[in-house]
């Protein structure tokens, strides 16, 4: 069994981590649905505890519905998560129909596939 526990800080994922949870997804907000936590939350959190931690990517609450500027900033810090070793991001883009945007969540997908 994998256990895994959303955290939104460095105490809560300690919490989580000394609970016994295998894996994080870290995220700010958790009220509004998550957001991404800050560089250095995650920085930390990545130093700091040998489970598997995976940052939400997220420029704000509500829709999944992006512009093209948040999405840019969503994939900058995606690739950051990767730069600070985060085994991987926790990701989601809809259509305004509610269909997956395949394409972003694409362009995403590729860079985690070549994540090491």
């Amino acid at each position: 069994m994998l256990i895994e526990i959303a955290t939104t800080d460095f105490e809560s994922t300690r919490q989580a981590v000394a609970g016994g949870a295998d894996r994080i997804e870290l995220c700010a907000n958790l009220g509004e649905g998550g957001t991404t936590q800050s560089y250095g939350v995650i920085k930390n959190c990545r130093e700091n505890f040998g489970v598997k931690v995976y940052p939400i990517i997220r420029v704000r609450g509500g829709d999944f519905l992006y512009t093209d500027e948040e999405y840019q900033c969503m994939y900058d810090d995606a690739m950051m998560c990767k730069q600070l070793g985060c085994d991987g991001v926790v990701i989601g883009f809809l259509k305004k129909d509610g269909t997956i945007d395949v394409e972003r969540t694409a362009k995403i997908v590729k860079m985690c596939i070549h994540w090491a």
